[in-house]
């Protein structure tokens, strides 16, 4: 495939043209857009490539009613999904999973590849100010996303303590943009983002056509419950044929868990 980095962008084909040579491209070319899936969204879409990630029951709730989330997946998919952690850029939750699960969003390895920067949607800066994200923000790189409405204070003591903050506009909802989050994160030269929010979040991302790709575990567990969070909350659509398509790409035992990896139709 031609390399879709603008300052590339078919210079390296040309060249070797010029001296003689034959070159053919397209070929296998969609392997090879699925082996720089990344690389090749930030430079298409001007975004970072944003992969959903959850662990569910069979019934697609990913906590109890009580918000009971731990552990729903067993060791092996957990092991899976701290190595997708080392291979991202960043890890992405929203404030609510913050204040809910107090996460720390590194890598349960011996030797992670990386430490991901760790992003934390908070239109109003709600975020405990003694929650683990912010303790560790001096150990591992810790961004937050507000609306520029938020409180100067807040940020002021945020930043004292490590926290990078960036303020964008509101949609609708009064919530952060994501358009204008993505804006920043490109800014930063942030390529990879791993999803794992909760079922807002994940609805706010699928309406805005931004996720690329998902990787679901299931448990083989029956949650249940109207109160039970699921994968994705939000309106969701009216009819089937408005719903998300996901072109499945792979299906995986993790002993007697089940992993899921498609990419959403038409994304990518």
């Amino acid at each position: 495939m031609v390399d879709p980095n603008p300052l590339v962008n078919g210079k390296g084909i040309e060249s070797l043209r010029k001296a003689g040579i034959d070159v053919k491209t397209g070929l296998l070319e969609e392997e090879a857009r699925r082996l720089n899936e990344a690389f090749i969204t930030f430079n298409e879409k001007k975004r970072p490539f944003f992969i959903l990630k959850a662990a569910a029951s069979l019934d697609g709730k990913i906590a109890t009613k009580l918000g009971e989330s731990k552990w729903i997946s067993n060791e092996e998919s957990r092991n899976h999904a701290s190595r997708l952690r080392s291979m991202v850029d960043a890890i992405m939750v929203g404030i609510n999973t913050v204040i809910l699960d107090n996460p720390m969003l590194i890598p349960r390895l011996a030797k992670p590849k990386r430490f991901p920067l760790r992003i934390v949607l908070d239109s109003k800066l709600r975020i405990p100010l003694s929650c683990q994200l912010v303790k560790t923000a001096t150990m591992y790189p810790t961004l937050i996303v507000a609306c520029k409405d938020s409180r100067s204070d807040k940020e002021a003591r945020l930043k004292s303590l490590g926290v990078q903050v960036v303020r964008v506009g509101a949609d609708d909802s009064g919530r952060v943009s994501l358009r204008e989050m993505c804006e920043e994160l490109a800014k930063r030269e942030v390529t990879s983002v791993l999803l794992e929010g909760g079922g807002e979040l994940n609805s706010g991302f699928l309406r805005e056509g931004l996720i690329d790709k998902i990787v679901f575990f299931y448990a083989p567990k029956l949650i249940g419950g109207k109160g039970a969070a699921g994968i994705v909350t939000g309106k969701g659509v009216d009819f089937l044929k408005d719903a998300y398509r996901i072109d499945i790409t792979s299906v995986k035992r993790m002993n007697e868990d089940i992993c899921v990896e498609g990419y959403v139709h038409g994304n990518n």
